[in-house]
Protein backbone atom coordinates (compact mmCIF):
# COMPACT_ATOMS: atom_id res chain seq x y z
CA UNK A 1 0.00 0.00 0.00
CA UNK A 2 1.05 3.52 -0.70
CA UNK A 3 1.58 5.88 2.19
CA UNK A 4 -0.75 8.91 2.15
CA UNK A 5 0.86 12.09 0.85
CA UNK A 6 1.08 14.66 3.60
CA UNK A 7 -0.27 18.09 2.64
CA UNK A 8 1.65 21.25 3.46
CA UNK A 9 0.34 23.72 6.05
CA UNK A 10 -0.76 26.10 3.27
CA UNK A 11 -2.65 23.35 1.46
CA UNK A 12 -4.44 22.39 4.68
CA UNK A 13 -5.24 25.99 5.69
CA UNK A 14 -5.44 27.80 2.35
CA UNK A 15 -9.09 28.80 2.67
CA UNK A 16 -8.57 30.22 6.16
CA UNK A 17 -5.56 32.22 4.94
CA UNK A 18 -7.62 33.66 2.08
CA UNK A 19 -10.48 34.60 4.42
CA UNK A 20 -8.13 36.34 6.88
CA UNK A 21 -6.36 38.17 4.03
CA UNK A 22 -9.71 39.34 2.61
CA UNK A 23 -10.88 40.57 6.02
CA UNK A 24 -7.61 42.48 6.55
CA UNK A 25 -7.78 44.02 3.07
CA UNK A 26 -11.39 45.13 3.57
CA UNK A 27 -10.58 46.54 7.01
CA UNK A 28 -7.66 48.56 5.65
CA UNK A 29 -9.77 49.82 2.75
CA UNK A 30 -12.50 50.85 5.19
CA UNK A 31 -10.08 52.80 7.38
CA UNK A 32 -8.57 54.57 4.37
CA UNK A 33 -12.06 55.40 3.06
CA UNK A 34 -13.09 56.81 6.45
CA UNK A 35 -10.03 59.06 6.70
CA UNK A 36 -10.48 60.27 3.12
CA UNK A 37 -14.06 61.30 3.94
CA UNK A 38 -12.84 63.03 7.09
CA UNK A 39 -10.13 64.93 5.22
CA UNK A 40 -12.47 66.02 2.45
CA UNK A 41 -14.96 67.57 4.88
CA UNK A 42 -15.45 71.34 4.75
CA UNK A 43 -14.68 71.75 8.46
CA UNK A 44 -11.35 69.92 8.08
CA UNK A 45 -10.23 71.84 4.99
CA UNK A 46 -11.28 75.16 6.54
CA UNK A 47 -9.24 74.49 9.70
CA UNK A 48 -6.22 73.32 7.74
CA UNK A 49 -6.28 76.36 5.43
CA UNK A 50 -6.51 78.72 8.42
CA UNK A 51 -3.51 77.07 10.11
CA UNK A 52 -1.41 77.12 6.94
CA UNK A 53 -2.18 80.84 6.48
CA UNK A 54 -1.28 81.81 10.06
CA UNK A 55 2.29 83.15 10.41
CA UNK A 56 2.57 81.91 14.01
CA UNK A 57 2.06 78.32 12.82
CA UNK A 58 4.37 78.63 9.81
CA UNK A 59 7.04 80.18 12.05
CA UNK A 60 6.98 77.16 14.37
CA UNK A 61 6.59 74.41 11.77
CA UNK A 62 8.20 75.89 8.68
CA UNK A 63 6.77 75.41 5.21
CA UNK A 64 5.35 73.40 3.66
CA UNK A 65 2.97 72.27 6.39
CA UNK A 66 1.82 68.69 5.92
CA UNK A 67 -1.11 66.99 7.60
CA UNK A 68 -0.60 63.76 9.50
CA UNK A 69 -2.16 60.43 8.64
CA UNK A 70 -4.57 59.98 11.52
CA UNK A 71 -6.83 62.93 12.33
CA UNK A 72 -9.31 62.34 15.13
CA UNK A 73 -12.56 63.90 16.25
CA UNK A 74 -16.14 63.98 15.12
CA UNK A 75 -18.29 65.67 12.51
CA UNK A 76 -22.06 65.77 12.89
CA UNK A 77 -24.37 67.14 10.23
CA UNK A 78 -28.04 67.52 11.05
CA UNK A 79 -30.97 68.17 8.81
CA UNK A 80 -31.62 71.74 7.77
CA UNK A 81 -27.97 72.56 7.09
CA UNK A 82 -26.74 72.66 10.68
CA UNK A 83 -23.97 70.72 12.37
CA UNK A 84 -20.80 70.80 14.41
CA UNK A 85 -17.28 69.43 14.28
CA UNK A 86 -14.50 68.87 16.79
CA UNK A 87 -11.20 67.88 15.19
CA UNK A 88 -7.59 67.15 16.14
CA UNK A 89 -5.30 67.26 13.10
CA UNK A 90 -1.62 66.29 13.34
CA UNK A 91 0.62 68.73 11.46
CA UNK A 92 4.30 68.68 10.59
CA UNK A 93 6.79 70.86 8.80
CA UNK A 94 10.52 71.00 8.22
CA UNK A 95 11.15 72.54 11.66
CA UNK A 96 8.76 70.70 13.98
CA UNK A 97 5.44 68.93 14.45
CA UNK A 98 2.29 69.72 16.38
CA UNK A 99 -1.46 69.31 16.52
CA UNK A 100 -4.27 71.55 15.36
CA UNK A 101 -7.47 71.53 17.41
CA UNK A 102 -10.54 72.89 15.67
CA UNK A 103 -14.14 73.44 16.69
CA UNK A 104 -16.55 74.46 13.96
CA UNK A 105 -20.25 75.07 13.63
CA UNK A 106 -22.44 74.76 10.56
CA UNK A 107 -25.41 77.08 10.18
CA UNK A 108 -27.50 77.42 7.00
CA UNK A 109 -25.08 75.09 5.22
CA UNK A 110 -21.97 77.18 5.97
CA UNK A 111 -19.11 76.09 8.24
CA UNK A 112 -17.47 78.63 10.55
CA UNK A 113 -14.55 77.98 12.87
CA UNK A 114 -15.46 78.89 16.44
CA UNK A 115 -12.16 77.83 18.00
CA UNK A 116 -8.78 76.99 16.51
CA UNK A 117 -5.73 76.15 18.64
CA UNK A 118 -2.29 75.01 17.53
CA UNK A 119 -0.17 73.03 20.00
CA UNK A 120 3.49 72.39 19.20
CA UNK A 121 5.54 69.38 20.29
CA UNK A 122 6.56 71.22 23.49
CA UNK A 123 2.86 71.61 24.46
CA UNK A 124 2.95 75.37 23.83
CA UNK A 125 -0.44 76.52 22.58
CA UNK A 126 -1.38 79.35 20.27
CA UNK A 127 -5.00 80.49 20.03
CA UNK A 128 -5.56 81.10 16.34
CA UNK A 129 -9.28 81.68 16.83
CA UNK A 130 -10.48 82.06 20.41
CA UNK A 131 -13.76 80.56 21.52
CA UNK A 132 -16.59 83.05 22.11
CA UNK A 133 -16.46 82.32 25.87
CA UNK A 134 -12.72 83.14 25.99
CA UNK A 135 -13.29 86.34 24.02
CA UNK A 136 -16.16 87.39 26.29
CA UNK A 137 -14.04 86.85 29.40
CA UNK A 138 -11.17 88.89 27.99
CA UNK A 139 -8.68 86.03 27.64
CA UNK A 140 -6.03 86.58 25.00
CA UNK A 141 -5.11 82.89 24.76
CA UNK A 142 -1.45 83.24 23.72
Amino acid sequence: MNAPIEKSWLQRNGVAVLVVAAILALSCAGVLWFFSLFRSSDAYTLALAAARADPRVTERLGTPIEEGYFPTGSIHINGGGSGNASLAIPLSGPKAAGKLYAVARRDAGEWKLTRLVFEDADARRVQLIASPAATASGSSGN
